[in-house]
């Protein structure tokens, strides 16, 4: 029961950070993390049937009160994204001006070349 427990608490999670926006990097290596979790966690419910162990997809009522969406809160879920959200489009925003940065100052450095003081100025 533990087992099964578990697996649904993994998809719940994996299922909210479905609706993030990872590109590749570490939180997309953690998020593929999640994905292998329940996978493993599927494996192994498999493996206890087959092995012939009980495996109920119903928690015990009594020993198991609380539902599992009270263990992942979906507005806790949906303020990370925003705030996740928010933290790549001021990154993105960076990144645009850390390039028209280096577009400027590349186009400088050739005016200069050219003999063109005052664009180069300009730039």
């Amino acid at each position: 029961q533990s087992v099964v427990l578990a697996r649904n608490l993994v998809q719940q999670i994996q299922t909210q950070l479905q609706e993030f926006d990872f590109r590749n990097g570490p939180l997309r290596r953690k998020f593929d993390g999640v994905k292998y979790a329940v996978k493993n966690l599927e494996t192994f419910l498999y493996e206890l049937s087959v092995t012939g162990a009980s495996v109920t997809e119903q928690p015990d009522a009594k020993r198991f009160k609380e539902d599992l969406s009270l263990l992942v809160s979906v507005d806790e879920m949906t303020a990370l994204e925003q705030r996740y959200r928010h933290r790549d489009e001021l990154r993105e925003t960076l990144i645009k001006k850390s390039r028209d940065g280096q577009k400027a100052a590349k186009n400088a450095i050739y005016a200069l070349h050219r003999g063109d003081r005052a664009k180069a100025q300009q730039l």
